[in-house]
């Protein structure tokens, strides 16, 4: 029986700036064989929710659902998008 969950990594947490409007977000999974899904309560997904590197526009707190898709058993893990709009 396989009931492996799979390992996931939402990646490093990102800063966006009044120069640095959008970002990419570097989610990431060694199991094969995985779906993903990105959700966020207070940011914006731009594009790419169902994959691995998503577009997201607004600071916040992105969580990354990673499904084995061969068991439907699930991880989560999260990236926090910040903003520093300071003037430099």
């Amino acid at each position: 029986m396989n009931d492996a969950v799979p390992n996931v990594s939402a990646g490093l947490d990102k800063v966006l700036t009044c120069l640095v409007t959008s970002v990419v977000l570097d989610g990431s999974s060694t199991t094969p064989g995985v779906s993903y899904l990105w959700t966020t309560s207070d940011g914006n997904i731009v594009s790419g929710a169902n994959t691995a590197a998503p577009t997201v526009n607004a600071a916040g707190t992105y969580t990354l659902t990673v499904t084995n898709t061969a068991n439907g058993c699930t991880a989560t893990d999260a990236a926090a998008v910040t903003l520093n709009d300071a003037v430099t």
